[in-house]
């Protein structure tokens, strides 16, 4: 590739190939004087009785050449080393114009001109490196500077072509206005493409050791229900068994997402996957009641050695683990009543002491119902009391409890909206357990 000198070298790559041909076709006798090739700028050019046979090639505009735009851009690692130097690809556009102050030579300049541009539409390597190079030195002289040399021009990867352009009056006119000189005979070519490279070191990564293909069907896991094995009305707490119902749900590996830990099924098939809600193998810190979302993942191992990556996840289905009040070791409910004290109108205020599983978060939402158990003929007496404040996570829930009427009150406790569940008679189908009598 060549580099920032390269858009010099091709005008002067350009300007030897007129030069040579105005030399060889012998044009001082045809236009009465020597003629000169030059790259300057129109309006520096001296005209009117001072004006002599001249050409002049002028690069009026640069431009991105649209075929190799989409090379890519420099990029760099995070510590800012460079990674790539892709070219920058341009397009080099001319104006050819020819000068005299006699009639007809201005036309024979550029006649001569657009003859040699068209029987070199491509400049050969060989031509470049003949323009570039330093004249030879004199005998007993230092060896010249060949700047543009250094351009690496005639070693680039595609060879630069030259291409006349159609340009309308309309065009011309603007060209010439905005460089503010006198309009002569012009042609206009394009000479593509220039790449420019940079001479940075990057990092280049090692070759690839070994390949590994793999040919994956697109098949996402579907869940259409989450419940507990013993059935679909049984309620989820801890140590449930959950069996998760759904289509394509068994993969190379399976894993489920629960409370955000990742967990290995117990049981997998295409449609049920059975996994238990207890440490192990969810982590305790994970287990809590209330609404919980559950996810199937599919890994697949890939790499040698085959490492899992990740693949396909289903939807996320939402279900409710619901808190127990726990029991000791006689069988009996773990609750409670402390500082029983008379508050108004005969009522009783005191603290009830609740220990619950899971353990419960110290920004969880816990509130204790009370239902009358025996109520009789008058109506039902049910009270609800929020759990006080707590710093830490813990399964001992505390409760003041004010303006109750003494009785043997039904106790349930919620936990973000999960409620714990009640026992039943068998014979009377009513609900017996667990209680607390307040005096």
């Amino acid at each position: 590739m060549s580099n920032a000198l390269a858009i010099a070298s091709v005008t002067a790559v350009l300007k030897d190939l007129l030069d040579n041909a105005m030399i060889d076709h012998s044009l001082t006798s045809a236009v009465g004087g020597p003629v000169s090739v030059t790259a300057l700028p129109p309006d520096r050019i001296k005209l009117g009785e001072d004006e002599k046979p001249q050409l002049n090639l002028f690069m009026y505009q640069v431009s991105p050449n649209s075929g190799w735009r989409n090379v890519g851009l420099p990029s760099a690692d995070a510590r800012g080393e460079s990674l790539t130097n892709p070219p920058l690809a341009l397009d080099l556009h001319y104006l050819l114009t020819a000068y005299g102050k006699r009639d007809l030579e201005a036309e024979i300049l550029l006649g001569y001109g657009m003859q040699v541009l068209h029987e070199s539409p491509v400049l050969r390597r060989e031509a470049i490196r003949q323009a570039l190079a330093p004249p030879s030195p004199l005998p007993g002289t230092p060896l010249p500077d060949g700047p543009l040399v250094a351009s690496d021009l005639a070693d680039q990867v595609e060879l630069i072509k030259v291409t006349p352009q159609p340009i309308g009056t309309e065009e011309m006119s603007r060209l010439w206005s905005a460089l503010q000189a006198h309009y002569r005979p012009t042609a206009a070519y394009a000479a593509s493409v220039v790449l420019l490279e940079s001479r940075r070191s990057t990092r280049a990564a090692l070759p690839v050791a070994g390949r590994n293909v793999y040919v994956v069907p697109f098949r996402r896991p579907i869940i259409d229900a989450v419940q507990s094995t013993a059935g679909a009305d049984e309620v989820i707490v801890i140590g449930t068994t959950l069996a998760i119902l759904g289509r394509g749900l068994r993969g190379d590996t399976t894993r489920i997402l629960f409370g955000g830990a990742d967990v290995a099924p117990s049981t997998v098939s295409d449609d049920r996957i059975t996994v238990p809600i207890s440490a192990p193998p969810i982590p305790a810190d994970r287990l809590r009641a209330g609404v919980q979302g559950i996810q199937v993942i599919h890994r697949i191992p890939m790499g040698t050695p085959a490492t899992e990556h990740r693949g396909t996840e289903s939807n996320v289905v939402a279900f409710v683990v619901h808190p127990v009040v726990t029991k000791d070791a006689a069988n009996n409910y773990e609750v409670q009543i402390t500082n029983v004290q008379p508050d108004t109108g005969g009522t009783t205020k005191a603290r009830v002491t609740v220990r619950l599983t899971p353990v419960v978060g110290i920004h969880q939402r816990v509130v204790l119902a009370l239902n009358e158990r025996d109520p009789g003929p008058a109506m039902t007496r049910a009270y609800t009391f929020d759990a006080e404040p707590r710093t830490i996570d813990t399964d001992q829930m505390e409760f003041q409890i004010g303006r109750v009427m003494p009785a043997t009150y039904l106790l349930r406790v919620q936990v973000d909206g999960a409620e714990s569940a009640l026992d039943v008679d068998a014979a009377t189908h009513r609900y017996i357990l667990p209680t607390v009598t307040v005096p």
